[in-house]
């Protein structure tokens, strides 16, 4: 009797094994929200799959003005989460992109194309609301074709600040030709309304098939010991 119990559990579980890969494929569960991160409307996919025999992991594809991205595979769904909003968040910045304000800084008779976008830098960061700041700014139209991008900023205006420096010094004509009196330039305002925290509800994933190969290899190591 033990010795067809044992065999029992033993084709069971072969028979699990087997199947498992075609099985997995298809042992999905997807949640769908979609999540206001400062002025972006996020849709959020997130789903946890079974990638072998008793271990669950997750992936989320994060999308916002056209743009998306994923990112795969993380022991939870709230990881994967804020792992794909980190990495939208760095791809986006684009003239018309949710996370990004464009200003001109009035230089001399010049008006200088700038923009400035937020982003994330870290997964500590996104949970304090904490962003970084991004600017572009280009030459005036009909002076200089020059531009120029900074990152790493903890302000918005002063990374346009900082790219216009930049941008007078790579093309120093700039001054001449707007005929500014110095090297400084009035502020242009950028005001975001950033969030003061993430707070996600994420999906609930049925783990039953985990407790289910759990408990026969279980059932059958003590069957074997008796």
């Amino acid at each position: 009797m033990r010795v067809s119990r044992s065999l029992c559990l033993l084709a069971l579980l072969a028979l699990v094994l087997v199947t498992l890969p075609s099985f997995t494929a298809a042992l999905c569960k997807c949640k769908k929200q979609t999540k206001d991160i400062g002025p972006c409307s996020t849709k959020l996919d997130v789903c946890g799959c079974l990638k072998s025999v008793v271990k669950w992991r997750y992936k989320c594809s994060a999308s916002a003005s056209g743009v998306s991205a994923d990112y795969s595979w993380t022991k939870s769904g709230e990881g994967a989460a804020k792992g794909a909003i980190i990495a939208l968040f760095n791809k986006l910045g684009q003239p018309g992109h949710c996370n990004c304000q464009a200003a001109p800084v009035p230089f001399g008779k010049c008006q200088i194309p700038a923009r400035a976008c937020f982003y994330f830098a870290s997964e500590g960061n996104l949970d304090k609301g904490v962003a970084s700041f991004k600017a572009t700014v280009t030459g005036p139209s009909g002076v200089s074709t020059a531009s120029v991008e900074v990152t790493g900023q903890s302000d918005a205006s002063v990374a346009v600040q900082t790219a216009v420096k930049q941008l007078l010094a790579k093309d120093p004509a700039i001054v001449a030709k707007c005929q500014s009196a110095n090297m400084f330039m009035d502020e242009a305002s950028f005001d975001f309304q950033l969030p003061q925290s993430l707070n996600m509800s994420l999906p609930e994933v049925d783990n039953s098939m985990d407790r289910f190969l759990i408990s026969a290899s279980e059932l059958l190591a003590a069957n074997e010991q008796n």
